[in-house]
């Protein structure tokens, strides 16, 4: 199978409207780093000469060891490893380079394909198989979806990134805010879309329900004790147009224990609710007078 395989792949020359050309029409994508690991001259050299007329820089180990030192010492998109070498064989490979913890999509090239085989494989990292006696076009074909799984693992990890910065950002935004909100005088809550609350400070403290965790969102029901209070922030939530509700709500059992309470929406461009600001302001000793 080994000498089928170097046949094959010696045999190959680049068509025009042929494989390189459908590479071509499919995708405009830069040429990648490929390393082709396998203990047999002929299949690593007809590897190399296929995937380097494709325009990849390619890469060639004749052992596991070799290619593990090359994957540790550089970055490669796809890395085609050989199943039954001397020394370390492709699974060991796998169990070991599974550590670098790379963007790296691994193909294990086989002649001895059974279904143990494809789960013990799977297991250790790898993505795709390619069988002996493979020809250019399979060779091709494999490289090109392995290809399509690096570009999907990088903009996946892309997106984590930047998921992980803005949310890094945020925090930091929100404690700035908090540190704002927590010196003023008046009591500031702060709620979602989802008539959460998400933030209020020790001045509102007289108008809430016992709250274990001020740092975690919690229903507007379950953290405002007074009904008068969470009506007026539903009803709030609810304009289409930035404008201020007021209404005072009698925070205490004493009929002089009154806060003037004025909410506004917070609204995005196309007018829809992001939430609501609720300033309290003690107006007692007002109503006293």
């Amino acid at each position: 199978m080994r000498r089928a395989t170097a046949r094959r792949l010696a045999n190959h020359s680049p068509r025009v409207g042929g494989s390189m050309a459908m590479a071509t029409e499919v995708t405009t994508r830069p040429p990648a780093r490929l390393l082709v690991i396998d203990d047999e001259t002929g299949v690593r050299e007809g590897c190399r000469r296929v995937l380097t007329e494709e325009g990849h820089e390619v890469a060639v180990a004749a052992s596991g060891e070799e290619g593990l030192r090359l994957l540790e010492s550089g970055v490669f998109e796809v890395v085609f490893v050989d199943l039954k070498m001397p020394g370390m064989d492709g699974l060991q490979f796998l169990a070991e380079a599974a550590a670098l913890e790379r963007e790296t999509v691994y193909v294990v090239i086989t002649a001895y394909a059974t279904l143990s085989m494809a789960v013990d494989a799977t297991k250790r990292g790898a993505h795709d198989f390619v069988a002996k006696p493979f020809t250019p076009d399979e060779l091709l074909n494999v490289t090109r979806k392995a290809l399509d799984r690096v570009y999907l693992v990088r903009e996946r990890n892309r997106l984590h990134e930047e998921r992980v910065q803005r949310l890094l950002e945020l925090a930091a935004e929100k404690g700035r805010l908090r540190s704002v909100v927590e010196a003023m005088t008046e009591g500031v809550m702060v709620t979602n879309r989802e008539s959460q609350v998400v933030l209020y400070n020790a001045a509102a403290v007289a108008v809430m329900a016992d709250t274990p965790d001020r740092d975690a969102p919690r229903a507007l029901r379950d953290s405002v004790r007074i009904p008068e209070l969470v009506s007026l922030i539903e009803e709030a939530q609810q304009e289409t147009e930035v404008r201020r509700l007021t209404r005072e709500v009698r925070v205490g059992p004493e009929p002089h224990q009154v806060m003037m309470a004025s909410v506004s929406p917070v609204l995005d461009q196309e007018g829809r609710c992001l939430g609501a600001v609720t300033v309290l302001s003690d107006v007692s000793e007002l109503k006293k007078v």
